[in-house]
């Protein structure tokens, strides 16, 4: 929603599709804007906005909702650039 309404970037609906989307870098080469993917036995799971400065905005819980973490609060499967 973020991303196509400030960037007109459109994703699939699901983390599992979106991490197939953009293209992959390293953790050392993301910027902000990248989105971070997270997973558990090889299934991503959870996607993360990167913001930079080794931080993530994401969707936590129903209760805690959206929130500032350190990119590593998990370990990531996959970091992805879907911005020019």
């Amino acid at each position: 929603f973020v991303l196509r309404n400030a960037a007109g970037v459109s994703l699939s609906h699901s983390s599992k599709s979106q991490a197939g989307e953009g293209r992959s870098v390293s953790y050392e080469d993301a910027r902000a804007g990248d989105l971070v993917f997270y997973g558990k036995n090889g299934s991503i799971n959870h996607v993360a906005l990167y913001m930079g400065d080794g931080r993530v905005v994401h969707a936590s819980t129903e209760k805690t909702g959206i929130i500032v973490t350190n990119v590593m609060y998990r370990k990531p499967v996959k970091f992805v650039r879907v911005l020019n």
